[in-house]
């Protein structure tokens, strides 16, 4: 696995981390999208997040992600990467995203190797999400915060890291003034509907990881 873990540090890393998708490229990324706006940027006065795709390989390479306790105050029951609100006094983005994960699903930060940051993802409820691309390199024990999350699933790195997965569709939203138009993302899944800035952030690294590295997902 140690291939894998040098190819995914490639990707996250590499040349074109810097490198928004442009709407050309962006069609041959997956469905028929359309990105003819720039509202998915985040905005200067975005309040800061930062969420954990955590990357474990044994027993099959997947990425931790979570389901939202019914609870919570906003995205109740959809799909998530750990992560939350950036704390003052703390490190931005990796001590956000680690010890949230801590919080979330009870991952030792010790056990999270950084390999990088992706590029913020803006939300419609005003936050700037950085995501940390962490390698968890031995078998750990997660729990469920239950105040947080009802359920850890892990999803194959394989269809995380293929861009047929994902599609998007336009969203437009009225407000006054102007009418805002969105894209929202999706990943082909399961029973569990993986979208919006979940899905937009896995789909950066399936770009990342196609730009860097061979076309080809497997690894083995």
């Amino acid at each position: 696995m140690s291939d894998l873990k040098s190819r995914l540090v490639e990707a996250v890393q590499g040349a074109n981390a810097q490198h928004r998708t442009t709407p050309a490229e962006a069609q041959a990324f997956g469905g028929g999208f359309s990105l003819d706006d720039t509202a998915n940027n985040p905005a200067p006065t975005a309040k800061k997040a930062a969420v954990l795709v955590a990357c474990v390989p044994n027993p099959e390479p997947s990425v931790v992600l979570t389901v939202r306790a019914q609870g919570v105050p906003q995205h109740a029951g959809q799909v998530a990467l750990p992560g939350g609100r950036h704390h003052p006094g703390e490190a931005f983005p990796n001590e956000t995203a680690l010890r949230e994960a801590h919080e979330e699903v009870g991952l030792d930060p010790l056990d999270a190797e950084s390999l990088g940051v992706l590029l913020p993802v803006a939300t419609l409820t005003g936050y700037a999400v950085t995501p940390v691309v962490a390698w968890v390199d031995r078998p750990v024990q997660l729990a469920p915060q239950e105040r947080e999350v009802s359920q850890i699933f892990h999803w194959p790195l394989v269809d995380v890291l293929n861009p047929e997965r994902y599609s998007t569709h336009r969203l437009s939203v009225p407000t006054p003034g102007r009418v805002m138009h969105y894209r929202i993302w999706r990943l082909q899944a399961g029973q569990w509907p993986i979208w919006g800035a979940t899905a937009e952030i896995l789909a950066q690294l399936a770009h990342r990881w196609r730009g860097r590295t061979s076309s080809s997902v497997a690894w083995r």
